[in-house]
């Protein structure tokens, strides 16, 4: 249950912590009933900025209205920057300039991030030549696709949150963050984290509770303090990291912790795999072992892939396993994450 003044005090903060603006633009991309977009939307309605509605999620719809109504800023999921990012590369093999494009990056790292963008002067102007900055949220950002874009002059802001905190909890600062954090908490919100690493939130958007679910509602709020199932910890600047979701813990027979999207981070940046998720299965009375699902164009490549995955992890996450997904996409909630269950529950007729 979220109150008005959970959602409009969570509202205001963000204006603060991602500094919105009356001058900006923003193109509105993601379900109006997820409350990331909502509560940006009304924080972009608070100050006075614009905000332009998609009616379609087509590439060419949507780089028409970027390049057409002075587009400053955008509200996203990771997979879309994935998928913005992919059609440039497209256009870069098509017009064979790979290595100029590699160099340019290259040039990039060594630059201050106010000259980038001349560098990258056509992509900015397939963006409308006004952009300023993306909004990440709602799932795991790689760090390496936010450095490339960052490389190229456009500001990614990530951030974290959750329904029953309105949603936002933390944010990356404008000018001064790293990528493989998930940001301060924002204006009002405290974080803290217990002892078995699970991240508890306390603020005035905190949610009143589950509706008519009095159990539910006692085991998640205490005190104040919303315990979000999320692991991680605070780093001596306040910045705030992920391990993963509790629920998804692995635990081995020798007593150590796996991190399934520690393995699927690793995964992610094998150039063949499209997408990964990682499952300790139980065979033959022995514990866990590492299992991966891979979502792959040439299955033929998929050893190729767990041996140079494996050469990368600790001895405790090596992947004893793999099975390909047989389908174009994994399933997905409308916010484009993985439904991880339902993959887990396909898996003993995959492996037939």
């Amino acid at each position: 249950m979220l109150s008005h003044g959970n959602i409009t005090s969570n509202a205001i903060a963000s204006v603060d912590a991602v500094k919105i603006t009356a001058a900006d633009r923003a193109l509105s991309i993601l379900p109006l009933s997820h409350m990331f977009e909502m509560t940006i939307d009304m924080a972009l309605i608070h100050v006075g900025a614009s905000i332009v509605y998609a009616r379609s999620l087509l590439p060419d719809t949507l780089f028409r209205l970027l390049a057409t109504q002075n587009i400053t800023c955008m509200v996203l999921v990771p997979q879309a920057l994935q998928l913005f990012m992919n059609g440039i590369e497209r256009e870069v093999r098509r017009q064979k300039l790979e290595k100029q494009w590699e160099t340019l990056h290259k040039i990039a790292r060594r630059v201050p991030f106010q000259w980038r963008h001349y560098l990258f002067r056509s992509v900015h102007k397939r963006f409308g030549g006004h952009f300023r900055l993306f909004v990440s949220g709602g799932a795991y950002l790689s760090p390496k696709l936010g450095y490339a874009w960052e490389e190229m002059g456009f500001r990614i802001l990530q951030g974290y949150g959750a329904t029953e905190c309105s949603p936002v909890i933390s944010a990356n600062p404008l000018n001064d963050h790293t990528l493989e954090s998930v940001g301060r908490p924002i204006p009002g919100v405290e974080i803290r984290i217990e002892a078995d690493n699970e991240i508890q939130v306390r603020g005035p958007n905190v949610a009143l509770g589950y509706w008519q679910n009095p159990e539910a509602t006692a085991a998640a709020f205490q005190n104040g303090w919303y315990s979000t199932g999320d692991l991680g910890y605070l780093d001596k600047r306040n910045n705030l990291y992920l391990k993963g979701r509790k629920k998804n813990l692995i635990v081995l027979a020798n007593g150590m912790n796996v991190y399934p999207e520690d393995v699927e981070n690793v995964l992610h940046n094998q150039p063949t795999v499209k997408d990964a998720a990682v499952f300790g299965l139980t065979e033959k009375d022995q514990g866990p072992m590492m299992h991966a699902v891979l979502l792959m164009d040439d299955a033929s490549q998929a050893k190729a892939v767990i041996q140079n995955a494996n050469k990368q992890l600790a001895s405790h996450q090596q992947i004893k396993g793999f099975t390909i997904w047989s389908e174009k996409d994994f399933p997905r909630t409308h916010t484009l994450k993985v439904k991880r269950q339902e993959v887990f529950e396909m898996l003993p007729q995959l492996r037939r």
